[in-house]
Formats: C-alpha cells, sequence, structure tokens
C-alpha cells in the first residue's frame, strides 16, 4: 500500500522502507560521504580559521574521479524473441500505421480514442462459445 484516499494518509512501515533503500541509487552519494568526511575533518582541524564557505572551496577544489568506484562494465543483452511479444509489435506497429493514414471523417472515427471525455464502455458477449 501507497498513498491514499483515505482521511489517514501514508504511513511507512519497516518494510517499506526496506523496500525503497534498496532501490535507490545510494551508493555514489554513501561512496562520496565516506571518502569524503576525513577529508573535510583534517581540513578543518589544520587551518585557522574555517567557515562554511572555506569547508565548500575546499570541496569543490578536489577531483572526485579518484574517489568514486570503477563503473560498472556494460552487459549487452540480446533480443529474446517470442510468440507473445511477435504479436505484440505487429499489432502495435499496424496500429500506428493505421492510426497516421487515417484522414478526414476516418481520422475523426478515431478521434475518441484519444479523447478521455468521450469514453463510452461497451459488453462483448460470445453466443455459443464454450
Amino acid at each position: 500500500g501507497g498513498g491514499g484516499g483515505g482521511g489517514g494518509g501514508f504511513v511507512p512501515t519497516r518494510e517499506w522502507l526496506e523496500k525503497v533503500r534498496g532501490e535507490m541509487p545510494l551508493l555514489l552519494s554513501l561512496q562520496l560521504r565516506r571518502v569524503l568526511t576525513p577529508m573535510v575533518e583534517d581540513f578543518c582541524t589544520s587551518a585557522v580559521v574555517v567557515s562554511e564557505q572555506h569547508v565548500h572551496t575546499y570541496i569543490t577544489g578536489q577531483s572526485i574521479a579518484d574517489l568514486l568506484p570503477p563503473p560498472q562494465p556494460i552487459t549487452v543483452r540480446r533480443f529474446t524473441e517470442s510468440p507473445g511479444i511477435r504479436t505484440w509489435l505487429r499489432n502495435y506497429t499496424m496500429g500506428l500505421v493505421l492510426l497516421r493514414q487515417q484522414t478526414g471523417a476516418a481520422a475523426a472515427a478515431f478521434a475518441p480514442m484519444f479523447d478521455s471525455t468521450r469514453v463510452r464502455l461497451f459488453k462483448v458477449s460470445q453466443v455459443g462459445r464454450s
């Protein structure tokens, strides 16, 4: 569960926090913090006068290229075709071709498909099918 229409609002649980924390790309930020913290502490103890501006200037003067872990290798994945994907791709492509070729009255007939204010629901019944 997420947010909601109820009056209580969203209440994060420990499970949700662990799930979200696992999905967040924090590796880079944590690595920079781990490396820069001792450097900034050393700078602050060795400097006579330390202000926020001094620390900012010190940090912006550091090269982060040597601080970061090496990049992950690029993984090449080949497309694997299946009957379901082939059918979906063919139908999607033919739908795009059909919609782009329509002009005049035919284009007006397809217009409601993209107008959310003119949606009508209907039911399809099949007789004699088991």
